[in-house]
């Protein structure tokens, strides 16, 4: 296992001091499988174990702080601990790289609805009864008429990304996640275009049924197909909507 350790004169000559230092301790903490909150040295100790001025071991810190890896707080109570995930920093940081790539949004649909189609698939064949309790709690708040369209959205996503973590592989829920983020502003600014969106809300939450349905009858085949229908058609209004304004 990777232990702190000073650094070696000359050592990794194309890095930056604080660089070296920050990968170092990035390496100690994976390698150690640190939980988040676990205590990390202090920057006094860090100094001496590195044999590094405060300013090169804050400036790693900092970096390692910038990629979510640490956090640090003052006072005694504080210092240097391993961060918690952060779902909402990947989101961000995925939807930051989708807008400086470039990326079409068709290209994020059809990502999403390859995704979709296996998550729906396990969920069916995985899902337990409380997740499908949960499921259903969310499309009967959906199902209100009085429900607005930023709330019906937010249940929209729960709704999507409680399949994906029925489908019990983290890496779909996480994603999920990522995905819907980078498409939200396209959606809520095509649907306030739509005439009729309490219409629209309507249907989507039949559509959001029929998928709870297949799922609660452990069907894969028919829960992707209409997982599959359900994301192809609503992404198809939306676009139009939006390429015609109105």
């Amino acid at each position: 296992m990777a232990a702190l350790a000073p650094l070696r004169a000359g050592r990794v000559q194309r890095r930056t001091l604080a660089e070296q230092i920050a990968a170092q301790i990035k390496r100690h903490i994976l390698s150690q499988n640190l939980l988040p909150g676990s205590r990390l040295p202090s920057e006094q100790q860090l100094c001496k174990t590195f044999g590094a001025s405060r300013v090169a071991v804050r400036e790693a810190l900092k970096r390692l702080e910038g990629e979510g890896l640490v956090t640090m707080r003052p006072g005694a109570a504080g210092g240097v601990q391993v961060a918690r995930p952060s779902v909402v920093r990947i989101r961000e940081a995925f939807t930051l790289f989708c807008q400086l790539q470039e990326v079409p949004i068709d290209a994020l649909i059809e990502f999403r609805i390859a995704m979709e189609r296996t998550a729906v698939r396990w969920a069916a064949e995985r899902a337990t009864a409380e997740e499908f309790r949960r499921l259903r709690r969310l499309v009967r708040a959906m199902e209100s008429s009085r429900i607005a369209l930023e709330r019906f959205y937010e249940l929209d996503i729960q709704f999507h990304t409680g399949i994906a973590e029925a489908s019990k592989n983290r890496v779909f829920a996480l994603i999920m996640h990522a995905v819907r983020h980078a498409l939200q502003r396209a959606i809520l600014a095509a649907h306030a275009r739509i005439r009729d969106p309490q219409a629209m809300t309507r249907k989507l939450a039949r559509e959001h049924r029929e998928i709870l349905t297949w799922l609660m009858e452990r069907n894969p085949e028919a829960a992707e197909a209409a997982v599959t229908r359900h994301i192809q058609e609503f992404y198809a209004a939306v676009l139009r909507k939006a390429k015609t304004g109105g």
